[in-house]
């Protein structure tokens, strides 16, 4: 016999600590404490919704969504049209937890669906779910007006560190070996004694994380792009639960005491994630980014805690070169019934 519940405050997703513990989880974002950061701090969301699904009394699965408003972009070739005001229930990255039947994220999905009117929602969200997945499939199903159309995938790109650095740099091209000593090898010439390296994890060290990776990102390209490193409340109240735990492993390369290059990322379940990354763009010259993360590199080869370096979500050259396992995610939407919701579908499409 099965049983749902849904916690729709903290408080309530508190009261369920110890059955999501008890399921698998192996991301970042399926973490409990993580989630309810998330939810406390975005600025767009407005409570937590978590189903909870129990098989005679035991946990069986869990599904980690979020009551939020926002804007539903709509990709048009390079550029990304804004899209109507509308309210979502979206299922983070990771969020579906359980060993699950297709029969089980049948009913996991029906429950977030289906909850859409109760909630005044326009769209349930499934944010990147492997194609070709049971969980995608599952995702999937909806009718015709009502199922997203035309998606765009995006790749996630990972390489496997459980192996000496040595034979992670072997496995390059060798172009890319050649390139990396040389670049290597020339901002080493050029700065000698000003090069410095500091690696940042301790809680003390948040105030300096923050304000040397924020200084590197207002000169770096990703900044006049809009994207990146974020100085917000909800990324320092991330970082600050990060450095509690001892995930969080920050570097910053320094030129002479002025800090021109950074790498953050998180340690999970044998998985480091990088997270925010930047370098000053006049220094590009010298590719004090790909330096960095080739001490990043040796760094994860060496720790014994850490299996697989996750590039995260998007596409880029380095990521290419330094990635041995590549796949395609795509969010899901499934829109409500209703006027507006089915408009917006179809607009978009």
């Amino acid at each position: 016999m099965s049983e749902l519940t849904v916690a729709r405050t903290p408080d309530e997703v508190e009261a369920l600590r110890e059955a999501w513990s008890s399921l698998p989880h192996p991301h970042l974002t399926s973490d409990i404490d993580h989630f309810l950061t998330f939810v406390r701090h975005a600025p767009a969301v407005l409570r937590p919704h978590v189903v909870l699904l129990e098989r005679e009394g035991r946990p069986a699965g869990l599904v980690a969504a979020r009551l939020e408003n926002l804007r539903l972009a709509t990709p048009l070739g390079y550029t990304t049209l804004a899209g109507p005001r509308i309210r979502a229930l979206t299922v983070g990255y990771g969020g579906v937890l359980g060993s699950l039947d297709p029969g089980e994220l049948s009913t996991l999905r029906d429950a977030i669906v289906g909850s859409l009117r109760a909630e005044r929602a326009h769209v349930a969200r499934f944010r990147m779910l492997e194609r070709g997945s049971s969980l995608h499939e599952a995702a999937s199903t909806a009718p015709f007006l009502r199922r997203q159309h035309l998606s765009r995938p995006t790749v996630h790109w990972r390489t496997n560190v459980d192996r000496t650095a040595d034979e992670f740099f072997a496995q390059l091209s060798k172009e890319r070996r050649r390139a990396v000593r040389r670049y290597s090898r020339r901002l080493e010439e050029r700065h000698g004694g000003e090069l410095e390296i500091r690696a940042f994890h301790a809680p003390g060290d948040l105030e300096r994380v923050l304000e040397d990776s924020g200084r590197v990102h207002r000169a770096s390209y990703q900044h006049r792009l809009g994207v990146g490193f974020s100085e917000g409340e909800l990324h320092r109240r991330l970082l600050e639960l990060s450095l509690e735990r001892g995930r969080f492993r920050g570097y910053v390369l320094y030129l002479a005491g002025e800090p021109v290059a950074f790498w953050h990322g998180e340690s999970y379940g044998g998985v480091f994630a990088t997270s925010a990354t930047g370098f000053d763009a006049r220094r590009a010259e010298d590719r004090p980014g790909t330096y960095l993360l080739m001490r990043l590199v040796r760094d994860l080869c060496a720790d014994p805690s850490v299996q697989i370096l996750d590039f995260g979500f998007g596409d880029a050259d380095y990521k290419r070169s330094f990635g041995d396992v590549c796949r395609e995610e795509e969010d899901v939407l499934v829109f409500a019934p209703g006027v507006r919701a089915v408009t917006a579908n179809l607009a978009r499409t």
